[in-house]
């Protein structure tokens, strides 16, 4: 693959929020295209990226303050519940069972996976919104979600 004519630089932070030259972004249909092509950046070029979003003859490189997935709302729907992210119109499957939880209290789903971003981070909002829903018992944490309890396991990196 030719290199690209055009690099971009952008950030992403606890909020899911993108930012360019330290503007945040946010016409929904650039959001959403930028998104749907991000993915782990496997090109060689700009290691302290590791992320990158191809458009065209441009590469728009990308880092985030941890995580460039953050799940940010979710959706109940009659047959499954989604989770959107990054102030997009983009979901993934609500997968309650894979929940992961980490040492400081941060919430953990399986993001996207084939783009080479394993997981995302539920922003602060959404776990307050499933705060009643989880219960401690005998030192594991318990989501109880339509009526199924689902165990909440540590997050070790990998999901």
């Amino acid at each position: 693959m030719p290199p690209p004519t055009r690099r971009y630089f952008y950030e992403i932070d606890l909020n899911g929020s993108l930012y360019h030259d330290r503007t945040r972004l946010t016409d929904r249909a650039f959001l959403d295209f930028f998104f749907r092509q991000l993915r782990a950046n496997t090109t060689g070029e700009e290691p302290g990226y590791p992320w990158y979003s191809p458009c065209g003859v441009e590469w728009n490189f990308v880092r985030a303050s941890e995580t460039p997935i953050v799940f940010d709302r979710l959706h109940a729907q009659s047959s499954h519940d989604i989770l959107g992210f990054n102030h997009t119109s983009l979901t993934v499957p609500f997968a309650p069972e894979q929940l992961r939880v980490s040492e400081h209290g941060a919430l953990y789903h399986p993001a996207r996976p084939a783009a080479g971003i394993a997981i995302g981070r539920l922003h602060t909002h959404l776990v307050l919104q499933l705060a009643d829903q989880i219960q401690e018992e005998a030192g594991n944490y318990i989501l109880t979600y339509r009526g199924r309890k689902n165990l909440i396991l540590p997050y070790n990196g990998e999901i």
